[in-house]
């Protein structure tokens, strides 16, 4: 696959448990993607956690790669958990990367990239980080752009039984789902009746062979055509999700 566009998370940038290798450096020379906004959202001299192997350095960013120019990037911040000052401190600093792509025809897609916090069980964290990611596409369609938003929302599909997943239910906690909250209003590319399939399931647990429930979304502004939206298989070894692709047509202008 050589994307136009590319939505990454946790690209380490200098962290311990990649030998301090500049991944995003790697992934632009492999995917031809001459442009790139980045910013970081879990950075440490030394993470203490966990015990008794530490993560040490930590240096992970979010990235957009683009074979357009990219331009007026802007990070915003994402509520962060419920957690004790001195926890936040070492822990991820969630974001939402804002940029824009002008293509050859001068025309202007604004892009979004992101990921959610896990581990929130159901404190509100997710609700409120959704409403900063529907504030962001109210913005773009309010001002008549063309805009893509995806990444990993770290949130099941309305009506996926969380307490299927066994000890990972705690995770999937909050009352309402907060994804419908996004599918009532705007349009996800893989659409509402497909979400529960066991084709659009993008996390694959350790071990598994297969995904077991449904993380990763791209939303689209309503003029873009989606071609085609599909989960493309991707060796754990390199991540432990699969991808998300899709194919969009721009309006004629």
């Amino acid at each position: 696959i050589e994307p136009d566009l590319a939505l990454l998370q946790e690209v380490d940038r200098d962290s311990a448990r990649t030998d301090r290798a500049d991944q995003l450096a790697t992934l632009a020379g492999r995917l031809a993607t001459p442009a790139f906004v980045t910013t970081p959202y879990h950075r440490s001299r030394f993470v203490p956690v966990p015990v008794p192997t530490p993560l040490g350095r930590v240096g992970m960013s979010l990235a957009t790669l683009s074979t357009a120019p990219l331009h007026r990037g802007l990070r915003i911040a994402l509520p962060p958990l419920a957690e004790p000052p001195w926890r936040q401190a070492f822990n991820l600093h969630r974001a939402l990367l804002s940029a824009e792509s002008t293509f050859g025809d001068g025309s202007v897609l604004a892009v979004a990239n992101t990921h959610l916090s896990a581990f929130s069980r159901g404190d509100g964290t997710l609700p409120r980080q959704v409403e900063v990611l529907r504030a962001w596409m109210r913005a773009q369609r309010d001002a008549g752009r063309s805009w893509v938003l995806g990444g990993d929302l770290n949130l099941l599909p309305p009506g996926d039984d969380h307490e299927r997943l066994g000890p990972d239910a705690a995770e999937y906690a909050d009352p309402t789902p907060p994804l419908a909250l996004l599918l009532e209003e705007f349009r996800s590319v893989i659409p509402p009746e497909r979400l529960l399939a066991g084709e659009s399931r993008t996390y694959l647990p350790p071990g598994a062979a297969r995904p077991d429930r449904m993380l990763d979304y791209i939303f689209v502004s309503d003029d873009l055509e989606v071609v085609d939206a599909r989960v493309h298989p991707l060796d754990p070894l390199v991540s432990d999700h699969w991808r998300l692709v899709a194919t969009l047509r721009a309006p004629d202008r």
